[in-house]
């Protein structure tokens, strides 16, 4: 099956047309093609407002280079974050994120208080990456 170009469903072809897209779940029933995910309800989502699980499937096609993550994004692709002092924190399977500290088990801080494992993806950030 061909690879999905962007706002198609690339549930089935779990591969997509552009450059450092990856196709991303939103359900059981939907997934699409986008340069990052972050789970939860997604603001530019025009079509539901059902959350989105953000599970990654197949493999992110190459041609852009990753970018760092910031603020709440999922920095297991990239091991890296925008922010310094911050280091990018496995929480666990399908989600990592960017914090200054990390204490392994529930984060009362965040989303959710899902447990972290706090394994470190990548070096801790010491000075902003350019823009």
């Amino acid at each position: 099956s061909e690879c999905a170009a962007p706002g198609q469903g690339c549930l089935k072809s779990k591969c997509c047309k552009t450059a450092g897209h990856q196709c991303y779940t939103k359900n059981d029933y939907w997934a699409q093609c986008l340069s990052s995910c972050i789970p939860g309800p997604n603001p530019t989502d025009q079509v539901s407002p059902m959350p989105w699980v953000c599970k990654a499937l197949g493999k992110r096609t190459p041609g852009v280079p990753l970018t760092c993550a910031a603020g709440k994004e999922d920095c297991s692709e990239s091991k890296c974050c925008k922010e310094s002092g911050k280091r990018c924190y496995v929480k666990n399977a399908t989600f990592a994120q960017c914090k200054a500290t990390c204490e392994p088990g529930p984060d009362l801080t965040s989303d959710d208080w899902l447990p972290w494992t706090c394994t470190p993806l990548g070096p801790k950030t010491l000075r902003p990456a350019p823009p």
